[in-house]
């Protein structure tokens, strides 16, 4: 049994290291993705704010970065979106790409990784004037890795939903903070 540690951000209380997969869609045109992951024979969980969706699929949380990357180029060519996967592996790695229309047009590795050209990142997902915030998030140290993504996250105006969360968590009943099990859709 691991040590019980306070990550410091409301509502993740877990074992030291976290282990998360999920894909955030921005603006999928055509079929809900709900009926996308049907198709696929996936099982996941799906959570809506506005126009993005989380997608919290079982099959990435095997932190197989081709699998998760095959998934979020799937919904982005299907659904004409911008997808946005990252893994958080231990909260040692934290591993994002981004896609638009089935293009990769970023990639991060906070560990031995790529970099990213942060102006384009920004400039996709319509915060322009948050690069240097986003420039400074994935340069500087960070103890553990799911704070990097939750300031990633803020500054990219992503939903707080998928900091810290994959399907695992959410199967044994880890909700993220101000999430029911009703405002998920289970596929």
């Amino acid at each position: 049994m691991g040590t019980i540690l306070q990550l410091g951000i409301k509502g993740i209380t877990r074992t030291m290291g976290n282990f998360y997969t999920n894909i955030t869609l921005r603006n999928p045109k055509g079929s809900p993705p709900e009926e996308v992951l049907r198709k696929l024979g996936r099982t996941a969980y799906v959570f809506r704010k506005a126009t993005d969706f989380v997608i919290f699929d079982r099959g990435c949380e095997d932190q197989d970065t081709e699998e998760l990357a095959a998934l979020a180029d799937h919904f982005s060519s299907v659904l004409n979106c911008v997808t946005f996967a990252v893994l958080n592996h231990d909260d040692s790695v934290l591993w994002f790409q981004l896609y638009e229309n089935s293009n990769l047009l970023s990639e991060y590795a906070s560990k031995g990784g790529p970099r990213t050209d942060v102006r384009a990142l920004c400039q996709v997902l319509n915060r322009p004037d948050s690069w240097w915030q986003v420039w400074f998030t994935l340069r500087r140290p960070y103890i553990f890795e799911v704070h990097r993504h939750a300031a990633l996250s803020r500054f990219l105006g992503m939903p707080s939903a998928a900091v810290g969360f994959g399907w695992t968590y959410i199967e044994r009943g880890e909700l993220p903070p101000g999430i029911s099990i009703g405002d998920l859709v289970r596929v």
